[in-house]
């Protein structure tokens, strides 16, 4: 299988489908037919097995002991995982190992512009930061994902936070809520003064109250669908009529229409902020942008899910490009 490269981000990547995915791609589609029967075999098996087995042991279970059903639910449990050690999860290692693998060769077709980094200070700065602006969730913040690069000489970091914070409750005691966010920082190729803020919609009401509260200025953008689910502060009109463009209102809500709905329902929550020379974008309920809503595990979809990730990495340098006012 060839890979035809039709978008600009595409361009290149099939040097990295020819070298690195092809030849692993036509073991991984013969293991995973094979091991995908093993395993459905092994539910028939279990199924015709168990229940004449189960229907066998009552013979010896006094009627009406109250044992009874702890024995046969013993019993099933202790079937079940014999049955997925032995025929289910050679299947679903195999499918998480090919997960990794595409994730770190989609990864490589990107090393010129961004790399992961091992030591994420700058990252740690940036998740308090937003934390104190209001823009994720209260706790303790553990950075994982850290990648750093430059693009049209503008600097690129992203990354995924998991914010955790402690309490107690009378009835459940100690619990731990956490939060998770992907969080890009994408430095802005032109001066601009003041803060810049960009906030889901909350109605009329709660969006007044919200300006008082930031002590900032509501603006409207002539971006009807934009309107209908965000809302901009600005210290300096004129500042924020220059960045949030109409065309930057289409990209960030291309940005929102790439990871799916919660229950099929839900939006993700996503802010974004122009502050210090930068423009932050926040994602919420991302607990890893590299494998969120994205699964390589069938092989004749695998080309398909790989242009969904490439489009999704993309988006950092797009961001660029608009920033610099190219929105082609």
């Amino acid at each position: 299988m060839r890979f035809q490269e039709k978008t600009a981000a595409e361009q290149g990547f099939s040097n990295v489908w020819n070298i690195h995915i092809a030849p692993t791609l036509g073991r991984y589609r013969s293991g995973f037919f094979r091991t995908r029967r093993l395993a459905v075999f092994g539910i028939l098996i279990y199924i015709s097995v168990l229940v004449p087995v189960m229907v066998w042991a009552r013979r010896f279970v006094e009627p009406g002991s109250e044992a009874a059903p702890l024995i046969f639910a013993a019993a099933a449990l202790l079937t079940s995982g014999g049955w997925y050690y032995v025929m289910g999860k050679p299947f679903v290692d195999q499918v998480k190992q090919f997960d990794q693998f595409m994730r770190a060769s989609v990864a490589k077709h990107f090393a010129p512009i961004f790399r992961l980094e091992t030591r994420p200070e700058q990252a740690h700065y940036y998740a308090d930061m937003l934390q104190a602006e209001g823009m994720t969730r209260k706790g303790d913040a553990t950075i994982t994902n850290y990648h750093t690069g430059t693009y049209r000489e503008c600097s690129l970091e992203f990354f995924n936070v998991c914010y955790e914070r402690v309490y107690y409750s009378r009835n459940h005691g100690r619990r731990r809520n956490r939060s998770y966010f992907l969080i890009v920082a994408i430095g802005v190729p032109m001066a601009f003064d003041g803060e810049v803020h960009i906030k889901r919609d909350r109605g009329a009401i709660a969006n007044w109250l919200r300006g008082k509260f930031m002590r900032k200025q509501r603006l409207k953008v002539s971006h009807y669908a934009f309107e209908e689910k965000f809302e901009i502060y600005a210290d300096n009109p004129a500042t924020a009529r220059r960045l949030v463009s109409r065309a930057f209102c289409n990209n960030l809500m291309a940005i929102e229409a790439m990871y799916p709905k919660r229950f099929g329902l839900l939006p993700r929550p996503m802010t974004a902020l122009f502050k210090d020379g930068k423009f932050f974008l926040v994602i919420g309920n991302v607990s890893d942008m590299m494998s969120d809503g994205i699964s390589y595990s069938h092989p004749d979809k695998v080309q398909q899910t790989a242009r969904r990730m490439i489009a999704r990495l993309a988006v950092m340098p797009r961001i660029v490009d608009y920033l610099h006012g190219r929105h082609g």
